[in-house]
């Protein structure tokens, strides 16, 4: 799994779905509408996870999403975003590259880039779902890095229970969550890379 995939797939995690009866009458477009209008809402989330690929062990982590900006944190890794640089911390390079991600490469890394260019970006289709979830099915409309995405939420708190990516090789990534919830705001500079969270590594620059 790529470093910017599972950013990708671990912010999406801020994504809360809209109420079982307004998504009930409305279309799967109507609904991912209502995601971003609900996300653009919420000063903050917080969310467990374990994310889990073919192949590879399966990874818990955290994720803070604020607006644009997240904090993700891996037993491997660890990134911070702030709105415009990324600092993705390799635990096992003891490495800390430094990047400005463009309007493409956000589009990978960020879900609220995914989610709230969805209506124009993707195309959405309802699925069916076990009682008392609700499956939202998003196809790109243009050649992107991943084939589709499947969001599954509970009916019932709203709240994400998985999320799985498939890229266009046929791999898939699966996120489920253990918990999430709204949180207090934090300043700015909790999206940023401290030298006290990781002294010995290494700073790349690479902007």
């Amino acid at each position: 799994m790529t470093r910017k995939l599972l950013i990708f797939i671990t912010a999406m995690a801020a994504v809360l779905l809209p109420s079982p009866a307004d998504a009930a009458k409305s279309s799967a477009a109507q609904v991912v509408n209502a995601i971003s209008q609900t996300l653009a809402k919420s000063e903050a989330i917080k969310a467990e996870f374990t994310l889990r690929q073919q192949g590879q062990p399966p990874m818990a982590g955290t994720a803070f999403i604020q607006g644009r900006k997240f904090v993700l944190a891996l037993p491997r890794m660890e990134a911070w975003f702030d709105g415009k640089t990324q600092w993705t911390y390799s635990k096992d390079a003891e490495e800390v590259n430094v990047t400005e991600p463009t309007a493409d490469e956000l589009a990978e890394t960020n879900p609220l880039t995914i989610i709230t260019n969805s209506a124009k970006g993707c195309k959405a289709h309802r699925l069916e779902a076990a009682a008392g979830s609700d499956r939202i099915e998003l196809v790109p409309a243009d050649k992107s890095n991943f084939r589709k995405a499947v969001v599954t939420s509970d009916a019932s708190t709203n709240f994400l229970r998985e999320i799985v990516v498939t890229m266009n090789d046929g791999s898939q990534a699966v996120i489920t969550f253990a918990s999430m919830k709204k949180a207090a705001k934090k300043p700015d500079s909790y999206f940023r890379f401290a030298k006290k969270s990781a002294p010995a590594a290494r700073v790349v620059d690479l902007r």
